[in-house]
């Protein structure tokens, strides 16, 4: 899912061409894709309900915890990352 933000974040912004020479860039690295289990999804609406986050945020968070439980996750929302309070009325 944050591969379709960042595509669809640029072309957006930019345009088609731009995405076209982003792309050659984000070719040459090492991007890994993954595909969705119903425990990741689980885990990814518990970051939603619990975080300011968006649902790819969210899915990439599950993720960085299924691969790497005691890492942490980078992102340019970080603000987002705080726990949401609920209210009490």
């Amino acid at each position: 899912m944050n591969y379709a933000e960042v595509k669809y974040s640029i072309v957006k912004q930019d345009g088609a061409a731009a995405w076209a020479e982003a792309a050659k860039v984000l070719e040459g690295l090492p991007i890994d894709f993954h595909s969705t289990t119903r425990a990741l999804a689980d885990t990814a609406a518990d970051f939603k309900a619990r975080f300011k986050l968006s649902l790819a945020d969210a899915f990439a968070a599950a993720l960085a915890k299924e691969n790497k439980p005691n890492s942490s996750l980078a992102t340019r929302n970080s603000s987002r990352l705080t726990r949401k309070s609920k209210s009490t009325g």
